[in-house]
């Protein structure tokens, strides 16, 4: 059970740098930016786009940090190094509930974008279900 927990959390962890990757080589916003700024990428002014690319490169910037950081704790979690749970868990909480926030804000704004609400909560599932995994099998 440990190997399976240890597994979810690096899934998590080469997730997170798939969008991480995502957001640092994008050209352009998503589509559901584009939905709920109700514009085309192309009608954006040029300077504008550059303020957005370099604000989602922030954003790729700190899915990456997050990225490495989970896999790195992966190796004490598996240890059954206790202090390794809580911080997997606030590493994620701070990404997690302010994406969520993000997410469902935008939602508000733009009923019709497809913002990552579902998405979120099951990576915030898949994290803590690999800590509390962790947790029985070393007990």
């Amino acid at each position: 059970m440990l190997e399976f927990s240890i597994g979810l959390l690096l899934l998590s962890s080469a997730l997170t740098l798939g969008f991480a990757l995502h957001y640092l080589f994008t050209k352009s916003w998503l589509h559901r930016h584009g939905v709920i700024a109700q514009m085309a990428w192309t009608d954006v002014p040029p300077r504008v786009r550059l303020i957005i690319l370099a604000m989602m490169r922030v954003i790729g910037a700190g899915l990456l940090s997050l990225s490495v950081t989970l896999a790195w704790l992966a190796v004490p979690l598996y240890r059954g190094e206790n202090w390794a749970s809580g911080a997997i868990l606030s590493a994620e909480a701070a990404n997690g509930l302010c994406t969520m926030y993000v997410t469902l804000s935008l939602r508000r704004v733009e009923p019709t974008a497809r913002t990552s609400v579902v998405l979120t909560v099951v990576y915030m599932l898949l994290v803590c279900l690999s800590v509390v995994l962790a947790n029985l099998a070393a007990r």
